[in-house]
């Protein structure tokens, strides 16, 4: 028996372990999330809430879009200054 077969044999326990703990966290993040939506959702109907969180989605979706082009407006400006001979970072 090696040692890394030595290894596996005595951590076999530990990484069980480690499974059901991870698992405990997944369990324990969905119950706290869907606890957040409840508390969120209130007294709101669901069309109030379909609007709120499209208005969220909506939101995230502009900023992603203006990220990729300011990313794209830089590199397109350190593209230029590298051709014309300028240091840029």
């Amino acid at each position: 028996m090696t040692h890394l077969d030595s290894f596996k044999t005595l951590n076999k326990g530990y990484f069980y372990a480690f499974s059901i703990h991870m698992t405990d966290h997944k369990q324990q993040l969905q119950s706290q999330l869907w606890k957040i939506a409840n508390d969120l959702l209130g007294n709101m109907g669901a069309d109030e809430f379909r609007d709120y969180i499209l208005g969220f989605t909506f939101f995230k979706y502009l900023s992603e879009k203006v990220e990729l082009w300011a990313d794209g407006l830089l590199t397109t400006i350190a593209t230029l200054l590298i051709s014309l001979g300028i240091r840029v970072w």
